[in-house]
């Protein structure tokens, strides 16, 4: 079925319903519990940039405090008013931020991203969306792949999602430069970590993103499938993706 924003839906006439009456009310991801941390690019009081748009903080909008922190000018990412669907991005060119350490087991993560790399480069980079200890990336370069992919590393009982449908695994081709909703459900039995967003926390380089990332929504603990869905309804409808 299609719902009111006009994308494909697996969800149900009532469920649908329900999700269009909590968004048109304002839903924000702070009404759900134990969101760890919110970086949202359509928010241009969150980004703190110079005049050549560069960004030294990526202000988090949960009630955590874990903003994307980068002082060092040559791996800095760069503001974009529309470089997303014509909407605000952040541009990262081998770039990457780093976030305060944080105690996580089970996780949600939600991203709204391109990933603008081509394959195979040989295992010189991995192209992370966030990490903490373990890699969330739209590209593995340890494999011989043509094309980026959405996988994770060190998570397990992950499931895992790409504009709202149901991947099998943890190696979904994408193209790239296509803006993709993706979302990981997992659990950890490590807890403590460093968070860093577009980058190895470790803030060595390697496996910096090549891609844009216009908002990250990470929740610690695992939310239901119902919760999963609500957020990836609001992440569809702002950025105009459409789910499957």
């Amino acid at each position: 079925m299609s719902n009111a924003y006009g994308y494909q839906s697996s969800f149900d006439d009532s469920l649908a319903a329900e999700f269009k009456g909590i968004l048109s009310q304002g839903f924000d991801p702070r009404q759900l519990q134990n969101l760890l941390l919110w970086l949202d690019a359509s928010d241009s009081s969150t980004i703190v940039k110079d005049g050549s748009n560069l960004i030294s903080k990526w202000l988090d909008k949960s009630d955590r405090k874990n903003h994307a922190i980068q002082d060092n000018a040559a791996k800095k990412a760069t503001y974009s008013s529309d470089g997303f669907n014509g909407r605000p991005t952040v541009i990262f060119d081998n770039k990457h931020f780093l976030a305060p350490e944080n105690t996580i087991g089970d996780l949600t993560i939600f991203s709204v991203f391109t990933n603008d790399n081509t394959f195979p480069i040989g295992g010189t980079d991995v192209d992370v969306i966030i990490s903490h200890e373990f890699n969330v990336t739209t590209a593995n370069g340890f494999i011989n792949t043509s094309e980026p992919q959405f996988r994770q590393e060190h998570l397990i009982s992950a499931s895992y999602n790409i504009n709202g449908a149901v991947q099998a695994g943890n190696n979904t081709p994408l193209n790239t430069g296509i803006p993709y909703l993706g979302s990981i459900a997992a659990n950890r039995t490590e807890s403590t970590y460093v968070l860093g967003i577009g980058g190895h926390r470790s803030g060595t380089g390697f496996g910096d993103c090549k891609g844009n990332i216009s908002e990250i929504i990470l929740f610690s603990r695992r939310l239901t499938d119902t919760q999963r869905q609500l957020v990836e309804a609001y992440l569809s409808a702002k950025w105009a993706i459409t789910l499957q």
